[in-house]
């Protein structure tokens, strides 16, 4: 049932930070271990990147918000 509302929880978490960033952060995902959320994924811009973690800390009121955001130029991104 953890497993259930955990898997629940890091989907609806995606879905959010996919919405706020208007799809900016390629291969998104969202992990989440006990307190602690961590972000994954890609963009072309710093600016998505904190988009990103604005959106997270907007869901996550109470825990540790991680991002591993990597930033890349280029096709490298997508």
């Amino acid at each position: 049932e953890d497993v259930v509302m955990e898997a629940t929880r890091e989907a609806e978490l995606e879905r959010w930070i996919d919405r706020k960033t208007n799809g900016r952060i390629y291969r998104l995902s969202v992990e989440t271990i006990g307190d602690r959320v961590i972000v994954h994924g890609c963009s072309s811009t710093h600016y998505a990147k904190q988009l990103a973690l604005a959106a997270a800390l907007d869901m996550v009121r109470s825990g540790q918000v991680d991002l591993d955001i990597c930033v890349c130029m280029g096709s490298l991104a997508r």
